[in-house]
């Protein structure tokens, strides 16, 4: 074979990948990536000019544009998936848009969706996928059809064969001691096959394999089944003492790949002295043919000590060789199930591998078949749509459906859908923080507003009552209520200060803060909140800095003591403590409140927990609390108890500026 040759065959040997996209220069940045490959490029220019091609070109992949004059990409793939569907399907497009996949997947699908402009990896991976997919398909069809032929050659020879053990009977006019010796052996054959039509497994087949060869007289036990894996090794199966027994061989000689019988072999003496330790005279190895009949190697070989004369030999080949066809079809049904067993459990391991909970459901809602995830969230059975869902522990999903479009009942309507849930709980929480940010921006605005018209009358305020303190004598009683109104207005203006600095969006710097001072300007804000309850501090001195944002501080102890005070919305004793313990400096928020139960301590940080009423809380200020403290390099515990209170520890880094 010339070099030319050489490469033809290899040219037919390789996969072919067909490009469709109206821009030539698409076409030819396709052509030079897989230059080089071991792969066939063929491009088309437009979506007719494809389907002509793909008449001519046994073609295992298509890679479609979706924007092109004559039709879609989706209408070609369309198209393509009902004159060639073992073809797998991509498609190029500039923007992955929702409404596209899902009318690619439903309509056409689509195995993959490919961006422009590609990453050259991802488009090398995405072939090789779908490379891989394709000849899985055609895997799977080639097999199937085998099956089906090899049963049906099952039920023929099942069915044939007592018409054969009345046609052979018929025609003998030996002696009653001959016709009698054919009917035991058409009986033992039909015995033998009968046998067979319960095997499911290969130690099972060699077992009947092994009673049956107990039969014959001069066959020494036990006798050995080497099922090869069609690379280099194989699994020996033996009886002995009444066991099974098998063992794994790596690497098993080469003659064992031959199709003919082999009586007197010194390469196989060798090989079975190694296995069994122990001498061997004569030895007989029968291959076992493939369901192939171009196949170069038996699917397994059995091996058979004997003692036999010549014509002795040539019977017991002449029988075994009638019980090799059943062995051979069984053990190839065997063989294909095990593969299908090993495929299925491939998907299954696939499936389970993806974090998302993924369930094909029925028209009724019934789960019919799920990956793990799906029951290790504890999701229930959805209507097949596009929402969100909320499942048992609190996880926020989106549900995305995609219809089996092969399972469809007499009126078109789909009786099974994939569901996949994807889970968005961060999606939710950034979301909300970002609505929280909005409100607090909204508040810093309305601050800066309220001070801007309020700092004046204030202003004139205090200046007014000082005059008016100056002119007046000491004496006079309405000094008094003078130095009162001072002291109002001041704490207006403290309280409009206040509120600025919590509702800033912690733009301030970073700077080294006296909790004591945090903790007594945040008091103000919840004067209105602390109406029914009884106050106690206890400050510690000379406790030194924190390295923080005053006002991301401010936030924590405000929500703290809020939460507190409405734990307690009937009254009872507020303690607040500030401590240095090592390194950190602590604070610490004590109520009085009925404490927090045991079942739903774990769960109170989490985002969008709250024990509250439908529109009393969100359920993030624990976890946007706890969330700022540990940004920080802080620490927010909990300890509570059911009937005694609940305090909230804040332990913070001592720190100084660098």
């Amino acid at each position: 074979m010339d070099s030319e040759q050489e490469a033809n065959q290899l040219k037919k040997s390789q996969p072919k990948v067909l490009f469709v996209d109206d821009e030539e220069s698409i076409l030819a940045a396709a052509r030079r990536l897989f230059r080089g490959k071991p792969i066939e490029v063929l491009t088309a220019s437009s979506p007719h000019e494809a389907l002509k091609l793909l008449e001519k070109e046994d073609c295992w992949v298509i890679i479609s544009d979706y924007r092109m004059p004559e039709m879609t990409g989706t209408e070609l793939l369309e198209q393509v998936k009902k004159k060639s569907p073992q073809v797998s399907r991509l498609m190029l497009t500039g923007f992955l848009e929702l409404p596209i996949v899902h009318e690619a997947v439903n309509r056409a699908s689509v195995f993959r969706f490919i961006t422009k402009p590609w990453d050259e990896t991802d488009l090398l991976l995405g072939v090789e996928t779908a490379i891989q997919h394709s000849g899985r398909q055609r895997t799977n069809a080639h097999l199937i059809h085998e099956i089906s032929a090899q049963n049906r050659k099952l039920e023929e020879f099942t069915q044939n064969l007592e018409t054969e053990v009345l046609n052979r009977t018929q025609g003998i006019d030996e002696s009653k001691k001959m016709a009698e010796g054919k009917q035991r052996l058409v009986r033992d054959l039909t015995g033998f096959v009968k046998n067979l039509s319960i095997v499911n497994n290969v130690p099972a087949l060699y077992e009947v394999i092994y009673n049956e060869l107990r039969k014959f007289s001069g066959v020494s036990v036990p006798c050995y089944m080497l099922v090869l894996d069609g690379n280099e090794g194989g699994k020996l199966y033996w009886i002995q003492s009444r066991t099974l027994h098998e063992r794994y061989i790596k690497s098993v000689p080469k003659q064992f790949h031959s199709l003919s019988v082999r009586t007197s072999s010194a390469e196989d003496r060798r090989w079975w002295i190694e296995q069994t330790k122990k001498e061997c005279h004569e030895l007989v190895a029968i291959p076992v043919r493939t369901r192939e009949a171009h196949a170069s190697m038996p699917a397994a070989v059995l091996f058979a000590e004997h003692s036999l004369e010549s014509a002795q030999l040539t019977e017991f080949l002449d029988r075994i060789t009638e019980r090799l066809q059943p062995v051979s079809i069984v053990l190839d049904n065997i063989l294909l199930r095990e593969q299908l067993v090993a495929a299925t459990r491939q998907w299954e391991a696939t499936f389970n591998g993806f974090n998302d909970p993924i369930a094909v459901v029925d028209q009724n809602e019934r789960v019919i078949r799920a990956n793990s995830s799906f029951f290790k969230e504890g999701v229930q059975a959805t209507e097949p749509t596009s929402n969100l869902v909320r499942s048992v522990n609190n996880k926020t999903f989106r549900l995305n459906s995609y219809p089996i479009n092969n399972e469809s009942d007499e009126h078109g309507q789909v009786l099974r859908v994939v569901n996949h849930y994807m889970d968005v709980s961060n999606e939710r929480e950034l979301y909300m923080r970002l609505v929280q940010s909005e409100k607090l921006a909204a508040v810093g605005l309305l601050a800066g507003n309220i001070a801007h018209e309020l700092n004046n009358p204030l202003s004139g305020i205090i200046a007014l009552a000082q005059i008016l303190q100056k002119e007046l004598p000491a004496t006079d009683p309405h000094t008094t209520d003078l130095a009162e109104t001072e002291k109002a207005a001041f704490r207006c203006q403290l309280i409009i200060k206040n509120l600025l600095n919590f509702s800033e969006p912690s733009n301030d710097n970073i700077e080294l803060i006296n909790v004591n001072e945090v903790v007594e300007s945040t008091m103000p804000l919840l004067k209105t909140a602390l109406r029914m309850q009884s106050l106690h501090t206890y400050y510690e001195e000379g406790l030194g800095t924190v390295k923080f944002q005053t006002s991301q501080l401010q936030q924590v102890i405000f929500n703290l003591i809020n939460n507190a005070c409405q734990a307690m919305n009937d009254g009872g004793v507020l303690t607040i403590k500030t401590w240095k313990q090592g390194s950190h400096i602590c604070i610490s928020i004590t109520d009085t409140g009925p404490g927090i139960p045991d079942e739903i301590q774990s769960q109170i940080f989490e985002p969008f927990f709250t024990t509250k009423g439908e529109g009393a809380g969100t359920g993030l200020g624990l976890s946007v609390s706890k969330n700022i403290i540990e940004k920080f390099g802080g620490l927010l515990k909990l300890n509570s108890t059911v009937g005694q209170g609940t305090t909230f520890t804040i332990m913070l880094p001592s720190g100084r500026l660098n």
